[in-house]
């Protein structure tokens, strides 16, 4: 890791598990922060075994994990025991930040309420990443990705009219909630640097999904209806959808917004009657219109490979795209081939393990990222560099269960 990185310096006890928590940390191993990753035998970070090709499974190597956890260092402690909760302590005192992401009450039981951490470290700043929220009827419910998507009203818009709701295919909240808390640790970080002093946050998983609805919940307020939901449609533009191509199951997106885009998606297409045609002259006449279009655009698009007609689309000013599966986006689409690195595990050193680069570049420059951690990777770096407890002692914790 680049020692320049602008986070250096920045100590971080992550107790966040699963997907949400974990990514939003990731984010601040990547430019420097020093996540310390708690972990247990029963409550470990997220699945850590995944499948090799030959169908064996093997420590280490989940596909989920070792994307959500890059840069961090692993520590395993039993915190059932006085002494494991005598260490965490230890480590509260020259921390910077807390995470976690479980229900509200789980801290508290353990000992790690903001109350008793602040005794132990003033200027410790604690993040709170429930599913829903801290106080309020909802707050002890468990929950996941999937049931924020369905619980935020997303679901209920997305999809098909006269279909059930949709999903994204994703735990859509898992992947947008990191962001906020990255920006809002950073933020905490800063005033602290003013004032001297650390703060509880509180992040609900949910509150951070409901945003993302866009202006939908507006229209309800102001109009008591319930919005369609949108299939592949948008508001502002016509047409706008997925569209088929030449060969199975191949599509492109396309997005026409204004009057001059629209005649020269006419005339690409050869249907340069359709400019005069009063049902398409105004955009609010082509949507009404709308399924007219999209029958017309599909004739088209049909008999044209997907690549040929972004490319065609785009050279005359038109928003489009081929739509990509993972083969596609990993192996083939030139522009995507910097967007993942190759990592490989101590424990299997011969299975290559794809993760994402950080989208976020610092002075233009992209750092390779660091492979996550085995499980207890780091406990003698914990044990020894930063708390100074000897070998023996360690020996001794590890004999007694403290020390996983």
């Amino acid at each position: 890791m680049n020692t320049s990185l602008p986070l250096k310096g920045i100590r971080i006890l992550d107790f966040c598990w699963v997907l949400a928590g974990p990514l939003g940390t990731r984010i601040l191993a990547n430019y420097g922060a020093e996540i310390i990753k708690i972990e247990t035998d029963t409550h470990q970070s997220s699945k850590r075994t995944g499948i090799r090709p030959d169908g064996t499974p093997g420590p280490n190597i989940d596909p989920l994990y070792n994307n959500a956890n890059t840069g961090k260092k692993s520590f395993t402690v039993n915190l059932k025991t006085k002494e494991g909760k005598n260490i965490i302590k230890q480590l509260i005192s020259i921390s910077d930040v807390t995470t976690n992401n479980f229900r509200p009450s789980v801290m508290g039981k353990l000992g790690f309420d903001y109350e008793s951490l602040k005794k132990i470290n003033p200027k410790i700043i604690m993040v709170n990443i429930p599913g829903c929220s801290v106080k309020g009827p909802w707050s002890n419910i468990r929950t996941l990705g999937n049931m924020i998507m369905g619980s935020s009203g997303l679901n209920s818009i997305t999809g098909f009219p006269e279909r059930p709701p949709s999903g994204m295919g994703v735990a859509y909240p898992d992947f947008t909630t990191p962001y906020i808390i990255a920006t809002s640790i950073l933020a905490a970080l800063l005033e602290r640097s003013t004032t001297g002093k650390g703060q509880e946050l509180n992040i609900g998983q949910l509150a951070t999904a409901i945003p993302l609805l866009g202006v939908e919940w507006m229209q309800f307020k102001s109009t008591g209806i319930q919005p369609e939901k949108n299939q592949n449609r948008d508001l502002n533009f016509c047409p706008h959808g997925l569209y088929p191509s030449k060969g199975k199951d191949q599509w492109c997106a396309i997005a026409v917004k204004t009057d001059r885009e629209w005649k020269n998606l006419c005339k690409i297409i050869d249907r340069p009657e359709l400019i005069n045609n009063n049902k398409f002259q105004s955009h609010s006449n082509r949507k009404t219109n709308e399924n007219e279009i999209d029958a017309e655009l599909s004739k088209w698009t049909i008999n044209i490979n997907k690549w040929e007609i972004a490319n065609i689309l785009q050279d005359h000013g038109i928003a489009s795209a081929a739509v990509e599966d993972l083969q596609e986006t990993l192996l083939i689409d030139p522009h995507m081939q910097n967007h993942y690195q190759h990592v490989v595990q101590p424990s299997d050193k011969d299975l290559d393990i794809v993760i994402d680069k950080d989208p976020i570049k610092f002075n233009s420059k992209q750092n390779d990222l660091t492979r996550s951690p085995m499980m207890g990777e780091h406990n003698n770096y914990v044990l020894n560099d930063l708390l100074n407890i000897s070998k023996k002692e360690i020996d001794k914790l590890i004999s007694n269960g403290i020390i996983k």
